[in-house]
């Protein structure tokens, strides 16, 4: 009896070396082209260098969480997560602003590649190419996928404004500590030099 397969792939407008994505999933495996890996639930996801991702037998939900967004919104999750539970962010800012950096190229990358589904302008001038167009665009959700998209992006964003704040304000205070500190300091030695 033979099973039916789906695939399901996606390009990205960028190479990205496989040494990258390999750091990004530990349990791939790895050849000189491509990266495999099973998926939890089924399914297998392979990553090629060349900015393309093929997914087989992967369900639209389990294929939207392995994209880069997800991997943004649950690092930004874990940020948030350290903020609720101390209180606090970490003393260097080096790695949020890279990651900052990270979560910016990421959004120009995915509205590029979001402004390829804007309806060619052939759709416009023909009726029957659009009414496919708009199918395809339906078949897809691609308007639903887009918004999705969308609002964790203005997720991710705000939840690192927040952070940044919270970081700055944070060495701020340790700022105006060590001002205090020196300007104590200066008394205490200009009182010694007196007596």
């Amino acid at each position: 009896m033979s099973r039916e397969h789906s695939f399901q792939a996606l390009a990205f407008p960028e190479n990205v070396p496989l040494r990258t994505l390999a750091a990004a999933f530990p349990q791939a495996r790895r050849s000189t082209l491509e990266l495999s890996v099973e998926l939890e639930g089924g399914g297998t996801m392979f990553l090629y260098p060349f900015g393309a991702v093929v997914f087989q037998d992967v369900d639209p939900a389990r294929r939207d969480a392995q994209l880069m967004v997800e991997a943004m919104f649950d690092r930004t999750r874990r940020l948030v997560d350290r903020l609720e539970r101390r209180g606090t962010t970490p003393l260097r800012t080096g790695p949020l602003h890279r990651f900052i950096g990270e979560a910016v190229g990421t959004r120009n990358e995915v509205i590029s590649v979001l402004h390829l589904l804007d309806k060619p302008d052939a759709a416009w001038d023909d009726p029957a190419m659009d009414a496919i167009y708009e199918d395809l665009r339906d078949e897809f959700d691609l308007g639903d996928r887009y918004n999705s998209l969308e609002l964790k992006l203005r997720g991710i964003q705000e939840a690192l404004e927040l952070i940044l704040d919270v970081s700055r304000d944070r060495r701020l205070v340790l700022l105006e500590v060590t001002i205090v500190v020196l300007i104590v300091l200066e008394l205490v030695l200009s009182l010694i030099r007196r007596g």
